[in-house]
């Protein structure tokens, strides 16, 4: 498996031990989350994978402006890491 898909609203986070078995086991090198949920994403912090987080359409026009879309990096990502 290639490519692992998060959805936050599942009935259960998985845990750090979970995902990090997974990854490795797996050969999971991408990871793709439908939000920006930080208990996720915090799951991940130290997995060696590209990750691709989808907006929400409300979000695409304001990440056009680069500092907007910094900010909510900033916001949104790093303080899971």
């Amino acid at each position: 498996m290639e490519l692992m898909r998060i959805f936050s609203h599942a009935s259960i986070i998985l845990s750090i031990s979970v995902t990090s078995a997974a990854h490795e086991s797996n050969g999971i090198n991408k990871v793709k989350f439908f939000d920006a949920d930080l208990r996720v994403l915090g799951a991940f912090a130290n997995i060696d994978a590209k990750f691709m987080i989808r907006l929400g359409n409300g979000d695409l026009e304001k990440m056009r402006d680069p500092n907007n879309a910094q900010d909510w990096v900033k916001q949104n990502v790093q303080p899971s890491t």
